[in-house]
């Protein structure tokens, strides 16, 4: 296929144009439905209004294909929602998006990108992600065109909606809807380095030296795989992170991710943790989080986190601050483990396209001092790099599951205990539980072996990365 390119105001090339035509062809043909044939007829209707400039008529059609797509993908459970449907709302969104910046509405395109990348398939070699990344960096050298949005009367019935019954797959099966976060009371900017951000106020537990997860620098494969991974046993490592440019070149402040990241909405999670009640979730842009939840994190009503979300697959460009670290490589039923190509102790580039980057997932853990992952356990290896700040981590091996009174139904792998507050009375056994703790300092690495009990608690604002592999 050919390469694809994008600039801000929404040309494309001519090739882009066949492209388009001929998928939204082959939707119809999978779809198999009346109802499909009439949303591909919007979607065609909505392609041939923009490409004769009538962006108000195509904008029509798309709101239809939108409209009805998420319906679809609002019908029974999120996983079983089928993959065509994702690329009709996708497809939708990028049409929506292309009339929306060609009318000079940056901002809005933004948004509707960003809500087709969540809650779509990826389409036309993965034509959403590189109008984002194009829209991204012209917004963030056109101080006028960052201003550029839609009012409220302007949103689409899709983004009114959008906060209505989405729960986003990455996230434990628990929780309220998504909502809209308001955008208001906008302040000057000021550069801050988040590896300063030290709390003054967290509780900072004493960790029992004789608990003490251990600490190691740079282990090689072999001794990882043999002394850690085979028998489950949690470590922290330090020197990971001495070659990322998150943590050197390009050592990460708030308005470092506010300028890569800002305008791009994501999904945050609203309240204490999320086996409340009343946690929900909320889109809004990644630089209204940080206004609103991280720099007046004391003022706000509620905690705010963004928590296992794909953000490095969301915004390339964070990924190229990031590397997958070289024991995310090895399997532990292979002898000897897998190298990556690279060789290096740093890590494999995490957008390298290989093998080993195609099967880990990464995801991106930030939020303020105070955020809570309650005690829970993950079916895979687990590496979590701490880039910022400090968390408290205490663990318990699988075998300790009975005395640490999980969750029935949907969240077996959630424990109903307060770790740092027990109910001694309603849960006596917990009481019987041995755990590790340790406090896990920014350059840190954390291996959490797969179905062992973890519980993390932030002491600063804090920025992570886990690295989940079979």
């Amino acid at each position: 296929m050919a390469a694809l390119h994008w600039c801000a105001s929404g040309a494309l090339s001519l090739a882009l144009e066949a492209q388009i035509s001929h998928h939204v062809e082959e939707l119809e043909r999978q779809l198999h439905s009346s109802a499909s044939a009439s949303v591909c007829k919007a979607l065609r209707a909505s392609w041939r209004e923009l490409q004769a400039g009538n962006t108000g008529l195509s904008g029509q059609w798309t709101q239809v294909a939108l409209d009805y797509s998420w319906e679809r993908l609002n019908m029974g459970h999120w996983e079983d929602v089928s993959v065509e449907w994702r690329e009709v709302y996708a497809t939708a969104a990028l049409l929506k998006a292309l009339g929306q910046a060609r009318s000079g509405e940056a901002k809005r395109a933004m948004e509707i990108l960003d809500r087709g990348i969540l809650l779509g398939a990826p389409v036309l070699d993965s034509a959403l992600h590189k109008f984002a990344s194009s829209l991204t960096l012209t917004m963030r050298t056109d101080s006028k065109a960052s201003l550029t949005g839609s009012t409220g009367d302007e949103k689409s019935k899709s983004s009114a909606k959008a906060g209505k019954r989405i729960v986003f797959r990455n996230y434990k099966p628990l929780g309220g809807p998504i909502s809209e976060d308001p955008v208001e009371n906008k302040k000057p900017r000021v550069e801050i380095n988040v590896h300063d951000l030290v709390s003054r106020t967290a509780n900072v537990p004493l960790v029992d030296p004789q608990c003490r997860v251990p600490l190691v620098y740079l282990p090689p494969l072999d001794v990882f795989r043999q002394n850690y991974m085979i028998p489950h046993t949690p470590v922290v490592i330090s020197g990971v992170l001495d070659t990322w440019p998150a943590y050197s070149a390009r050592k990460w402040s708030l308005e470092y991710l506010r300028r890569v990241a800002g305008p791009r909405t994501v999904p945050v999670e609203i309240g204490s943790r999320y086996t409340d009640k009343e946690w929900t979730q909320k889109l809004m842009t990644f630089s209204d989080f940080i206004d609103h939840h991280i720099l007046q994190q004391e003022k706000s009503p509620e905690r705010g986190y963004l928590a296992q979300h794909l953000l490095f697959q969301q915004i390339p460009e964070l990924q190229e601050d990031i590397k997958i670290p070289d024991y995310c490589c090895i399997r532990e039923g292979v002898t000897g483990g897998e190298v990556c190509e690279s060789g290096e102790g740093g890590g494999c580039e995490a957008g390298d396209g290989s093998e080993v980057g195609e099967r880990v997932k990464i995801n991106a853990w930030f939020g303020p001092a105070g955020t809570v992952s309650p005690l829970h356990f993950d079916p895979k290896h687990n590496l979590l790099a701490q880039v910022v700040g400090r968390k408290y981590v205490k663990l318990y091996s699988e075998d300790q599951s009975l005395l640490l009174y999980p969750f029935t139904g949907l969240l077996t792998n959630t424990s109903q205990v307060d770790v740092e507050s027990p109910d001694l009375t309603k849960y006596p056994e917990f009481s019987r539980a041995e755990a590790r703790e340790f406090l896990l300092h920014p350059g840190q690495t954390l291996y959490i072996p797969p179905r062992c009990w973890h519980y993390v608690r932030s002491i600063d604002i804090s920025f992570s990365v886990s690295f989940w592999w079979d």
